[in-house]
Formats: C-alpha cells, sequence, structure tokens
C-alpha cells in the first residue's frame, strides 16, 4: 500500500509539472520573451511593439501597465486581441513575454 500510495503521488507531481503552468522559480527571460513576442504578436503590435493599424504600440508599456495587468490581458485578452493561452503560449510564455515588454 505504501508503495503504489508513493507511485500515485509521483504521478500526480509529475501530471503538475507537465500542466502547462510556469514552474513557481521561473526567472522571467526577457530575450526568450522577445523571440515569443516576435512569433505571435509582431504581426498585430509591430517588430518591436511599434504598433500597427490592428494593435497599439507597447512601447513604453511599463509605465501604464504593471506586471500583474500584462499578464491579465495576455491571458484573458479583449478582442480583437486573440486568446492564445492556452494553446500557442503557455503561462511560463507569458511570464517572459511581459518581461520583455517590460524593456520597451
Amino acid at each position: 500500500m505504501r508503495v503504489s500510495g508513493l507511485l500515485i503521488i509521483g504521478l500526480a507531481l509529475g501530471l503538475v509539472a507537465c500542466s502547462g503552468r510556469a514552474h513557481p522559480h521561473h526567472t522571467p527571460t526577457a530575450s526568450v520573451g522577445e523571440r515569443l513576442f516576435a512569433a505571435h504578436c509582431s504581426a498585430c503590435h509591430g517588430v518591436g511593439g511599434t504598433g500597427t493599424r490592428i494593435g497599439p504600440s507597447l512601447i513604453h508599456v511599463r509605465d501604464r501597465l504593471h506586471t500583474a495587468g500584462l499578464k491579465a490581458i495576455i491571458l484573458d485578452p479583449t478582442p480583437p486581441m486573440p486568446r492564445l493561452v492556452p494553446g500557442r503560449l503557455s503561462r511560463r510564455d507569458v511570464v517572459d513575454i511581459v518581461a520583455y515588454l517590460q524593456t520597451l
């Protein structure tokens, strides 16, 4: 019984680790966020976040929105911004994108 209980706990922890949630000890990486932004966001927000007719400029967005606000917009966007999480982006990806946005 003890071994099977440990096995179940181990499987449960493995499922949580693979669930797409950001690791609690993940250090945001702006360079990773920049690559993710280029791949998933720049079509609407422009290269380097300069803005387009579709998406607003994100230059100096850190002066308008704090980290939690940026994450909230990406996680629960208002149309026409597409919902990318879950799907194309993980929560960990969002943390990295926010780190990048804070450099603009």
